[in-house]
């Protein structure tokens, strides 16, 4: 498969060790549920909530009891021990599935109406903005929802720390860092901030392109005593592009003085983007890009993939077809090397113009536009996977990459300045059939 994976940084799932009760799984709309809320618009503040609190304490007394069968059943030395369990265990599951669950989803709506600070109804709430699957596109609004429904968890206990800490965390994965970004600075802001607090700010910087910033609050969060490998990492990383953007400004300004690299205008259906292409580091994928939009292979092509906050991606011939089943799995016929692995390569940034592929020199026509600086993508010594070559960048019309979304199309692109030498691209040859 030729779609390009692309992945946050493993300090994320480091941040997932945060204790956070379990969000909902049964739907409101199921029988069950109906049954559990039908009166819950009718009940008086004080019915509401002594009945919330009696299926929390409910909840509470279920999981407790379930974490103690857990050890039972890996002490117990006989089968009919076990089954015993076992049974009461699945009498526990069928009355939070029925029971307790069913009615904390009727009741949530309600009960934040009343207190918009309970941790439990917000979470519930927010459970339900997220997206169900990893790759399933919600409207944009519903991320400035969960942040209001954050900002209203003004309690100092535990779990309401906990549910701030981890929907900020599924904000930034899912690149979300304009949103969460003023939250993190405000409990950022605290003498008492936390360590993944500062760590997640941090984080919200990097993508935001304040270097220096992330640099600081990533110091903070050392100090704090973030001591896990990956957050020792991610300061390390912040500290790097602290260095990237200082030798990235140096090669503008040279670049501009030049005023000779070879542009490409794409017109889209948001709008007009003019790129800028880097021929001093990376020559043979700008004459590739060139020769493609000199024979017009780009026309009509469409983003196929779009995470906003992270990147838009194009370039495959396959969304002219009426299939979308193989979409993002196209290519010009051939393959190019990759130009990243050298100390000349140009890192990813806002609006940095990238070459996708499967793997090491497996590229062709498809590319993507970062929405926001990728650590993860760069070229680095001894680094084996998802290194990838950046041969351009956005110079005008940023504000239109950064709205694209997915089956938005490259209505024509078109080579507007250019050297007087030929772009012909040098190629990996195939390999002959039966041979690996």
């Amino acid at each position: 498969m030729r779609r390009i994976i692309l992945v946050i940084p493993a300090l994320l799932s480091m941040l997932l060790a945060i204790p956070m009760p379990p969000l909902p799984t049964v739907h409101a709309d199921e029988p069950a549920a109906k049954k559990a809320g039908k009166n819950a618009s009718r009940l008086s503040g004080k019915d509401l909530l002594k009945q919330w609190s009696e299926l929390l304490a409910r909840r509470e007394k279920l999981m407790r009891a379930v974490s103690q069968m857990e050890n039972d059943f890996s002490a117990a030395k006989s089968l009919e021990e076990k089954q015993r369990i076992q049974a009461s265990f699945d009498r526990m599951r069928t009355e939070f599935q029925d029971e307790i669950n069913p009615g904390l989803l009727q009741l949530a709506p309600q009960v934040h109406k009343q207190d918009p600070t309970d941790p439990v109804a917000a979470q519930i709430l927010i459970g339900k903005l997220l997206p169900a699957e990893t790759q399933e596109t919600v409207p944009d609004q519903n991320y400035t929802e969960i942040v209001t429904l954050l900002k209203g968890l003004t309690r100092n206990d535990k779990d309401s720390q906990s549910i701030v800490e981890n929907i900020l965390r599924i904000l930034l994965q899912h690149w979300r860092q304009a949103q969460a970004a003023p939250l993190l600075d405000k409990l950022a802001s605290a003498k008492d901030a936390g360590s993944r607090i500062l760590t997640l700010a941090g984080m919200a910087h990097l993508y935001l392109g304040d270097f220096d910033k992330a640099a600081e609050l990533t110091a903070r969060a050392l100090a704090a005593g973030a001591a896990e490998p990956d957050a020792v990492d991610f300061q390390r990383v912040c500290q790097e592009y602290v260095e990237f953007w200082k030798r990235e400004q140096e090669l503008r300004a040279a670049e501009a003085q030049a005023d000779d690299l070879p542009r490409v205008l794409f017109k889209t259906t948001k709008g007009e983007i003019l790129i800028e292409l880097f021929e001093n580091e990376a020559p043979n994928t700008v004459a590739n890009f060139i020769s493609l939009v000199e024979s017009r292979k780009y026309d009509g092509v469409k983003f196929h993939r779009v995470i906003p906050g992270f990147m838009a991606q194009g370039g495959d011939p396959n969304t002219l077809d009426d299939d979308p089943a193989n979409d993002g799995q196209g290519g010009p016929g051939y393959k190019i090397p990759c130009e990243c692995y050298t100390e000349k390569a140009r890192m990813h940034f806002q609006g940095s113009l990238s070459m996708a592929h499967s793997g090491k020199d497996s590229g062709g026509s498809q590319f993507f536009i970062t929405h926001a600086p990728t650590a993860h993508l760069n070229w680095a010594r001894g680094k084996r996977s998802s290194n990838h070559t950046v041969f351009g960048r956005v110079i005008q019309g940023l504000d239109v990459a950064l709205e694209l979304r997915k089956g938005d199309k490259i209505n024509s692109a078109k080579v507007v300045r250019k050297s007087d030498h030929a772009y012909v691209p040098e190629k990996i040859a195939s390999k002959p059939a039966g041979r690996k």
